[in-house]
Order: C-alpha cells, then sequence, then structure tokens
C-alpha cells in the first residue's frame, strides 16, 4: 500500500511526529507550507487568527499527486480546538484525490475532541477515516496518549 504521511508543522513537533511515522511505514512526506511567514509571535498570532476567525491560508504548490496514494495519513497541531488551516486548505483542495485517510492530532495540553475533530475531516474529505492518533506536545516532547490519556 502506498502511503503518504501530509503534515504542517509551525514549530517542528508535529513535523517530527509526521516523520517518525513516515519512517516506520516507508512512506513518502508532503509538509505543507504556506505563503506567509507564520513564524515567531507575529506568525502565532495569524495562525490563531485564522483557526478563531476561520480565514484561509494560502499554500504553496507542491508537486506530489495525491491520487497516486492509496492511504494519507494527514498530521495535524491542534489551533484553538481546530485542525490548523493549512491541512483545511490542503484537504479541500484534495477531497477527491484522498481515497483512505488516517489522522494525527497534535496538541501542547493533549485535551482535543478527536471525535469531533475526525468527523469534521471525514465530511470534508468524504469519507471514513481508519484510525485517530493523538499526540501531547510539549516542551518540545512528544507524547502519545491512549484513549484513556485524551
Amino acid at each position: 500500500m502506498k502511503t503518504l504521511v501530509v503534515f504542517y508543522s509551525r514549530k517542528g513537533s508535529t513535523e517530527r511526529i509526521a516523520r517518525g511515522i513516515a519512517a516506520e511505514l516507508e512512506a513518502d512526506t508532503l509538509w505543507l507550507d504556506t505563503v506567509y511567514d507564520l513564524f515567531g509571535t507575529g506568525g502565532f498570532c495569524q495562525a490563531l487568527g485564522s483557526s478563531v476567525f476561520n480565514r484561509e491560508l494560502l499554500l504553496f504548490p507542491y508537486d506530489e499527486q495525491v491520487s497516486d496514494y492509496d492511504r494519507v495519513i494527514i498530521c495535524t497541531p491542534i489551533w484553538a480546538g481546530k485542525v490548523c488551516r493549512p491541512v483545511l486548505e490542503f484537504c479541500r483542495k484534495e477531497r477527491h484525490n484522498v481515497m483512505a485517510a488516517d489522522y494525527v492530532f497534535v496538541s501542547a495540553t493533549g485535551k482535543v475532541n478527536a471525535d469531533r475533530l475526525a468527523d469534521s475531516l471525514d465530511r470534508l474529505l468524504r469519507l471514513e477515516h481508519g484510525s485517530v492518533r493523538v499526540f501531547r506536545s510539549l516542551l518540545g516532547r512528544e507524547t502519545e496518549l491512549t484513549a484513556h490519556d485524551e
């Protein structure tokens, strides 16, 4: 099964998790890059505002043909309790090309409503996801949580 791990990472936590999963599965990776600089304090404010006010964050073009993959693993940080805007933009653009998806949610607190987030991505992609994993990322340390920990 040909797998693509798609991720957006502002500070590196989600990237470390995504690349680890890709290495385990010998999968390809796609880093979603925005045309906006979301680093530093100003970038944090813009990223948070994009989630709170549902503002679009344009992506740079990428070469990967998503339809070439049997499965896409979508790794996203959670901003203001929501899937981050760059990942939402990817899902909108590729909703006709993603055949099967698994989700990985990354949060500083680990407190996410994984079912609600997965349902929202399922509706956007028009499919039913396979699995959901949740990670807490705090101070450069990532920990996978079990269903009981959530």
